[in-house]
């Protein structure tokens, strides 16, 4: 019997691999959900695409979505929390949980949030912002589904002992927004804190009693006082450089630190500025893409932010 669809290909005559949207390069797996999302693993490029309503799409049409790359049109091999490298197989647990079977990294990847059913909170942001003994904690939803509020945890140093600190119950401003298709910036300010490292992550409730644990982020609490110096960064993803303006009141130096997520220093630079607005490029080729932060240092203090390498 014939086929009657084809993905990856515009027709059925047609067999080249192609690292797009619409292409795929030596496919090794496939999983589907209960409501047809088809998710699958290509070694070659290195990436999982995902189809929405497989079964529906038309021959060669578009892939909705793709992990392990930051776009369609890149497929480079990466050892990083986003990166994969041959993928060979891929599974779905009843509840949505997509594992990824990686043979040249030896390892398996876990991906939260692929079932077809909407996430009871949906974040799209959640940051940290320190100033002096005070850690402020916000996030955005982008919709909620019987959400009753949140809480938030806190640990010291790391030790991954999270101690609540506050609640919906007891804070009205941690109150969710029961079922709402447009979603809201919430925020809380930890004035408990003295220099150190924290780690802060978010615990969603629903009326039901249900409880969705979101990411851990950690912050780095200085003792000193950052007066009037400010950084900006762009681009941002970078590829081959990273450029960042160090507004500072007056002339100096500045030590630049680049983490990985894991902690790990990877690059230090001192620089000589000459005041406000000047411009620093700092090669950055030789690091793998993923997500990293930045610890910038002068006499007026210490600033912190995140940034992203995508080629």
């Amino acid at each position: 019997a014939n086929a009657d669809g084809v993905l990856g290909q515009a027709n059925f005559t047609s067999n080249s691999g192609a690292t797009t949207q619409s292409g795929m390069s030596s496919p090794r797996d496939v999983a589907i959900s209960p409501a047809g999302r088809l998710f699958v693993a290509m070694s070659s490029n290195n990436r999982v695409l995902i189809y929405n309503n497989a079964a529906s799409k038309s021959n060669g049409a578009n892939a909705d979505n793709v992990l392990g790359q930051s776009n369609f049109t890149s497929g480079s091999s990466a050892t990083t929390q986003s990166g994969m490298n041959s993928p060979y197989g891929v599974a779905i647990t009843p509840d949505g949980k997509l594992f990824v079977a990686e043979a040249s990294h030896h390892r398996v990847t876990m991906f939260e949030g692929t079932n077809d059913s909407p996430l009871p909170v949906e974040l799209v942001d959640f940051s940290l912002k320190t100033s002096v003994k005070t850690v402020n904690v916000s996030w955005t939803t982008a919709s909620e589904v019987d959400n009753a509020g949140f809480e938030i945890f806190r640990s010291a140093g790391g030790d991954n002992s999270f101690k609540k600190i506050a609640s919906y119950i007891t804070d009205n401003d941690l109150r969710g927004l029961g079922s709402s298709a447009v979603g809201k910036k919430y925020s809380f300010n930890d004035e408990n804190v003295t220099a150190g490292e924290y780690w802060y992550k978010l615990v969603d409730v629903a009326y039901d009693g249900t409880r969705k644990e979101h990411r851990a982020k950690s912050i780095l609490v200085e003792d000193r006082i950052s007066r009037e110096f400010t950084i900006e960064l762009w681009p941002n993803p970078a590829n081959e450089f990273l450029k960042l303006t160090a507004d500072l009141t007056e002339a100096g130096s500045i030590t630049i630190e680049i983490y990985s997520l894991k902690g790990e220093k990877l690059i230090t630079e001192s620089v000589e500025v000459v005041g406000r607005g000047q411009e620093v490029s700092l090669p950055i080729s030789g690091l793998s893409q993923g997500h990293y932060s930045i610890r910038v240092s002068s006499k007026n203090g210490i600033q912190t932010s995140a940034f992203q390498i995508a080629r």
